[in-house]
């Protein structure tokens, strides 16, 4: 029985695309490669990353020796997970699996996809096919986030797979309200917006549990392209505004993208006196978010031209925009285009206000404080049980994050940004054989 050294050398042969060693030590008798060998070869035979499961066989298929990686998995399938397996578009590697395993639970979860949604993020259409020939039940599966596999997908090809077996995957939606059109905005797949506005053009009007449509989405993340496709096909998803009654100004200013806040600005001059849940204008949300480049650039003029008294708005928790600044360090004496529309009396008292503002914040903080440290004490002193000095605790340390965290915010940007939920582009063999 060949040493987990030996096998180590053939997994180098195939990362280094020794196509002939690997031929070679193959045509070897089974008996003298084992699949624990192989399993353990594969553990120890890492690149050399400190505390990184990356292996010789995943530098082999970053290096394009897709032949030499698939003949030795078609030997060890369980060297490769399925879900992995069906990401790399290893179709080979599947079918060995499913002569073994006939019934295999292909559904289940893991790391965030079903064995189908893994095929429809790595891309292959193959695969897909394969899988969804196999067990066309797995289209009825989504991910943990309770996502289907069409909003997972980024390739118009598959998109039309997935509609030919379930058409109604067009109109699903997840639980926080997302659409597939809200998912490609998030994936950045301008190919699948064209789609799917063509398909289902309803769907620019969906809104999420945030009463955010798809244009929110791509102004928030910058997708000028998708913003003017989306505004083009339906010019009124434009005036929508959040739950918290944002509207698309403020995301754009809450987004760095100066042009999106321009053409916003031009299309919707209004905008520039709307007020949120929270009472902010556009200018407070600028500031808060990335103020010190909008002053230096002086964007931030065409929403005070259009809205004059703008820099004096105070929101619901007593700021202007002005004391944001102010509170950022954004305020010197170079940017003199936020002076001229201030006078220095009016400046003085908006750093005094925010002065005080933080003294009175800390003095609540220490009053919540002292009184959740005396309940706490006097509940420990009259012998009371745990059950009861627990409240007391919590209280401590919720009145001491709360506040703490109020006090922050007064210096700290809020960078809000939408995010996939399956963000890893590399994949690894990680977790071999536990699928199998």
């Amino acid at each position: 029985m060949a040493s987990p050294h030996a096998l180590q050398v053939l997994f180098l042969a195939a990362a280094s695309g020794d196509e002939k060693a690997v031929t070679k030590m193959l045509a070897q008798d089974p008996p003298l490669f084992d699949a624990t060998n192989a399993k353990t070869a594969l553990t120890a035979g890492g690149s050399g990353h400190e505390g990184s499961n990356y292996t010789h066989l995943d530098w082999a298929a970053q290096k394009g020796h897709r032949n030499l990686v698939v003949q030795i998995l078609t030997k060890w399938p369980d060297l490769i997970s399925i879900h992995d397996a069906a990401k790399g578009g290893y179709d080979e590697v599947l079918n060995v699996v499913f002569s073994r395993k006939p019934q295999f639970p292909w559904s289940q979860n893991r790391r965030s996809r079903t064995v189908l949604i893994a095929a429809v993020i790595g891309g292959h259409e193959s695969t897909v096919a394969l899988l969804l020939a196999k067990d066309p039940e797995l289209i009825h599966i989504v991910n943990p986030n309770l996502e289907t596999a069409l909003q997972c997908t980024k390739k118009v090809s598959i998109a039309k797979q997935l509609l030919d077996h379930k058409p109604e995957l067009i109109d699903a939606v997840d639980p926080r309200g997302r659409t597939a059109l809200h998912s490609v905005i998030l994936y950045d797949s301008m190919e699948m917006l064209d789609f799917l506005l063509e398909r289902r053009p309803e769907l620019s009007d969906a809104v999420d549990a945030g009463h955010q449509n798809a244009l929110h989405f791509a102004v928030h993340r910058g997708h000028k392209e998708a913003v003017f496709k989306l505004l083009a096909q339906n010019p009124r998803s434009i005036d929508v505004v959040t739950s918290q009654n944002k509207n698309i100004l403020h995301i754009a200013a809450e987004a760095d993208n100066l042009q999106l806040l321009d053409t916003i600005l031009s299309l919707r001059p209004g905008f520039a006196c709307g007020v949120d849940a929270s009472g902010n204008t556009a200018l407070h949300c600028l500031f808060q978010s990335w103020g010190h480049h909008y002053i230096a650039e002086s964007h931030w003029e065409k929403i005070w031209e259009l809205n004059p008294s703008a820099l004096r708005a105070v929101n619901n928790h007593s700021q202007t925009p002005s004391m944001i600044a102010i509170g950022r360090g954004f305020l010197r004496e170079k940017e003199l285009s936020l002076t001229q529309k201030l006078s220095w009396d009016e400046l003085i008292a908006d750093h005094e206000a925010l002065k005080l503002r933080r003294r009175d914040l800390s003095e609540k903080l220490n009053r919540r404080l002292q009184i959740s440290r005396k309940f706490a004490e006097e509940q420990c002193e009259s012998g009371l049980s745990s059950a009861l000095f627990i409240p007391g605790v919590i209280d401590i340390v919720k009145s001491y994050t709360l506040l703490t965290q109020e006090v922050e915010n007064e210096n700290e940007p809020s960078v809000k940004r939408y995010k996939g939920e399956d963000d890893d582009i590399y994949w690894h063999w990680g977790n071999y054989g536990d699928d199998l």
